[in-house]
């Protein structure tokens, strides 16, 4: 694996080698090269001219792998209509969201699947427990027992109201 893998890696919010392996499969090197290039919120957006001349390659190429970028939750326009200036996305869980919704953009779906659980067994959900403990939160789900609201709600059925589900 290229150095610049583990680089992209840091700057989306996780050193790792299996968050590294998934963007090595989800950009070339000319795209790591632009994830290093781009600027985190709230840092100024850059634009494909400007990447491009920092980067010494032509704006329309670069364009075009920000757009690819974008389509596999990498990179993120300012205008989502104009996609004019750039950023790398916000947070690492952002990258997540928006590589596994946006799975229709890679070749080869279950690997993305497969290298991204590989990374959350290995890697990511020691990292995300550590990050909640940081930042001292109440827990985020909670476990409601079935039967008892679905006892207790009103359901349409089929446009009727008032029907309930009983036991037996």
């Amino acid at each position: 694996m290229q150095e610049i893998y583990l680089n992209c890696a840091e700057r989306l919010g996780h050193r790792a080698e299996g968050l590294a392996r998934i963007i090595e499969y989800a950009a070339s090197p000319r795209q790591a090269r632009i994830i290093m290039e781009m600027n985190q919120p709230p840092g100024p957006a850059l634009t494909a001219e400007q990447l491009g001349e920092k980067l010494g390659l032509a704006p329309r190429v670069v364009q075009d792998d920000l757009e690819d970028l974008f389509r596999k939750g990498l990179a993120f326009p300012v205008n989502f209509e104009e996609r004019r200036e750039w950023r790398t996305p916000s947070t690492f869980m952002r990258v997540h969201d928006a590589m596994l919704s946006g799975w229709a953009a890679f070749p080869d779906r279950q690997r993305l699947f497969e290298l991204w659980k590989r990374y959350d067994e290995q890697e990511g959900y020691e990292m995300m427990a550590s990050l909640l403990k940081q930042v001292n939160i109440p827990p985020l789900m909670r476990v409601i027992p079935a039967w008892r609201s679905v006892l207790t709600t009103r359901i349409s059925n089929r446009g009727r109201t008032g029907a309930r589900y009983s036991k037996g």
